[in-house]
């Protein structure tokens, strides 16, 4: 890709001055003013709630301001609406990326970036052409024949990055782009910033991962209540200094100690086998309070593993046994009935009812417990959804708000406080701080040690590599449907990522002392 030397501007390509925006009584944005720099890129942190996705929506056209100015290149823009973002050259890429679900990857390609037929008639071999080219550029490694509804969360993610470059944009907005994304990809996509800056893109970049932010960021501007309460250059800006900006205090730690003490075994699985998966012998046990951590990269078949276990997938051959008991769920709520609960990853398409009530919500997987023999009993509903609300530490007015009113990492406590409520002895979270911000991460992780602490077995899958080594007890490394290693706490990243990798020799399987 080359970007014309018309990017380079010695004005800021965007520039707002003193946005104001508000909701009935809730001022969401008080007067901020940010510049985006062609060939620089500014991270955007700040807690759930804190205005960035206002800001966002302002600076995408969706939403008008209240008041204040956006300039483009120097000029003030009259009339912004998401046509006049576009002919600008500003593309956003979401951190729940919207594609046709229907339509295939070239044709979702085409559409975004509004790349025209002749004549009404389609060249299918040129549009797979160019759009295995675009591809090939984030190492998407799919067919542009492939139906988008098919692709998996970080998949989707790069399909509307992807987009973003085909478009040729002059501003690119990240919301949280590595959020579902593993290692690799994440470093493939820090590439792909890095070439934009140096063709002089102006890169917004939203992020909860702090780390990020020294790899990325040139400038930051952290929000807190709808204002800019720092803005400026990211050299020598610690994390501690970031966290004590973004919530107004200071935290020792993100990750809440581990004091957990593993009891007998709650769950074995024993020579698990799936072909159609890709999942080969897999052997590994969960103990009473115990968090046991899967990670791996992308297809490694960490999900596939959890499905196989809830009764989404089935497995050809292998046992499972829980508290002894050969067990072989044949769908999610027969895994409930016995003790499984399941978080997926993707909460919004998958774990909650946005348009519910949070009480709602949270009584959906117990239903059969609340009102037994369909007797109503509303006292009882009242009780559970107000000691869940109460013990998740969920921030809403009223339960009986709909749940996307709440911020995401509210909404992320009512999907794990709606498994929790079922009264599983297993807990399986799929990524489950992904998206949240660094407040709401340690309060979703200090809920999940408490639960352990009452003797709950968690099986966690996640991404974020810190996360796993601050919070679980063993961790499993898989590797092309294999459970190559299981490494006892304490150990260290670059030996993680070598066993995922498949740098370090782990081919004579587990060790006989995790064997089943």
């Amino acid at each position: 890709m080359n970007l014309s030397s018309s990017k380079r501007h010695t004005t800021p390509f965007l520039e707002l001055r003193n946005i104001q925006k508000s909701f009935g009584g809730v001022k969401a944005l008080q007067g901020v003013s940010l510049q985006a720099e062609c060939g620089k890129a500014l991270a955007l942190l700040g807690e759930n709630g804190a205005g960035k996705s206002t800001l966002i929506r302002a600076l995408i056209g969706t939403l008008q301001p209240d008041n204040g100015e956006i300039l483009v290149q120097g000029k003030r823009v009259s009339h912004w609406n998401p046509n006049a973002a576009r002919a600008a050259g500003i593309a956003c890429i979401f951190q729940k990326p919207a594609l046709f679900d229907t339509l295939s990857v070239a044709e979702n390609l085409a559409v975004r970036v509004g790349k025209r037929s002749w004549r009404g008639r389609v060249n299918w071999s040129e549009e797979k052409t160019w759009a295995s080219r675009w591809l090939d550029r984030v190492g998407l490694d799919v067919d542009p024949e492939r139906e988008a509804g098919s692709l998996s969360l970080p998949q989707r993610q790069l399909l509307e990055i992807v987009s973003a470059l085909a478009a040729d944009a002059n501003a690119i907005l990240f919301d949280e782009p590595t959020a579902s994304l593993t290692r690799s990809d994440q470093n493939r996509l820090f590439e792909i910033i890095g070439q934009l800056k140096s063709e002089g893109v102006a890169v917004i970049y939203i992020t909860h991962r702090l780390e990020e932010v020294e790899i990325l960021a040139d400038q930051v501007a952290i929000l807190r209540d709808g204002k800019v309460v720092f803005n400026g250059v990211s050299h020598g800006l610690s994390e501690d200094e970031m966290i004590r900006h973004m919530v107004g205090r200071e935290m020792q730690s993100i990750y809440p100690a581990a004091v957990s003490d593993p009891g007998e075994t709650l769950l074995e699985v024993c020579g698990l086998h799936s072909k159609s998966l890709g999942l080969e012998d897999i052997r590994f046990d969960i103990r009473k309070g115990e968090i046991f951590g899967l990670v791996g990269l992308v297809g490694a078949g960490r999900t596939e593993l959890a499905r196989t276990l809830i009764g989404a997938a089935s497995k050809e051959t292998g046992l499972v046994r829980l508290n002894g008991k050969e067990i072989a769920p044949r769908s999610p709520g027969d895994a409930m009935k016995l003790g499984i609960a399941y978080t997926p990853e993707d909460r919004t398409r998958h774990a909650v009812f946005p348009e519910l009530s949070i009480g709602h919500n949270l009584t959906y997987s117990c239903q059969d417990r609340i009102f037994p023999r369909g007797w109503l009993r509303l006292r009882a509903e009242s009780d559970l959804v107000h000691h869940y609300v109460d013990r998740f530490r969920v921030k809403t007015p009223s339960s009986k708000n709909a749940l996307k009113t709440l911020s995401g990492g509210n909404q992320q406590k009512v999907s794990v406080a709606k498994r929790m409520a079922s009264q599983p002895q297993l807990l399986i979270l799929d990524e489950p701080t992904q998206g949240v911000d660094v407040g709401a991460k340690s309060e979703i992780q200090k809920l999940i040690r408490e639960c352990v602490a009452d003797g709950l077995g968690v099986l966690m899958i996640t991404s974020d590599l810190p996360e796993a080594l601050g919070m679980c007890d063993r961790i499993g490394v898989m590797r092309k449907g294999r459970l190559v290693k299981i490494l006892e706490r304490p150990t260290d990243p670059e030996t993680v990522m070598q066993y995922a990798f498949g740098d370090l020799d782990s081919d004579a399987g587990i060790e006989k002392t995790n064997q089943l």
